[in-house]
């Protein structure tokens, strides 16, 4: 029997793969009323035959978009997706995929992620400015996050280091983190719940959209440092 951590940390490297499409133009349709950006046929295309590759799918079925979600989403809603095809989390918060059952959960995991694609305008490579915007995340509200909750967080480069090193040897305070549980599901219950409240990377409204770090942590009843 294979197992894999819970969340979509199960599904990370896909994710990964996925983000590196961007840049296609042209629009699907979306679902009437959606205020979100569609994803390009081109788009979908290439994510179909990145992800066929990464889950190693000969021929990948045609998947319908049903949305396409924020990145921060796609987490929990890859996760739903992927227990409603029958490879739900177990109770110590990890999937635990069937003896005989690899290539059926690979499936599962490629059918979810082409259903809830990635918004395209945000799924690429973050540049310098980007890089710039994740480092005043995470000195202004992830560190300072973290730090409230008992998690002292050390060796915080300077802003000119962060991003210089981001894609290869990128600046992650939870990796310091470290939690008391010893019993495997209370552990990533609580990893997971540390996440939630102290998510790592910046939201797509603050990366992409302009809106400053300041504004998104008053929106959500965030105190500074």
């Amino acid at each position: 029997m294979s197992e894999f951590r819970s969340s979509l940390k199960f599904l990370g490297s896909a994710v990964a793969v996925a983000v590196l499409l961007a840049g296609c133009g042209g629009s699907e349709s979306h679902r009437e009323g959606e205020s979100r950006p569609a994803v390009s046929k081109p788009y979908l295309k290439n994510m179909s035959r990145s992800l066929g590759e990464f889950y190693k799918i000969d021929n990948p079925p045609h998947v319908k978009v049903v949305r396409a979600v924020l990145p921060e989403e796609v987490d929990d809603v890859v996760q739903a997706c992927v227990a409603e095809q029958g490879f739900p989390l177990s109770a110590d918060g990890v999937v635990k995929v069937p003896e005989g059952q690899d290539v059926a959960y690979n499936l599962a995991g490629y059918t979810c992620r082409m259903r809830y694609p990635i918004i395209e305008r945000y799924a690429q490579p973050l540049k310098t400015k980007q890089i710039g915007i994740q480092y005043d995340w995470t000195v202004t509200f992830l560190i300072p996050c973290l730090e409230r909750q008992g998690h002292a967080i050390s060796d915080v480069p300077t802003k000119a280091r962060f991003i210089d090193t981001w894609n290869s040897d990128p600046f992650y305070p939870l990796a310091q983190v470290e939690l008391d549980q010893t019993n495997a599901a209370e552990y990533n219950e609580a990893m997971s719940e540390l996440e939630k409240s102290c998510p790592q990377m910046a939201p797509a409204a603050v990366t992409w959209d302009g809106l400053s770090v300041a504004a998104w942590m008053k929106s959500h009843g965030q105190s500074g440092v």
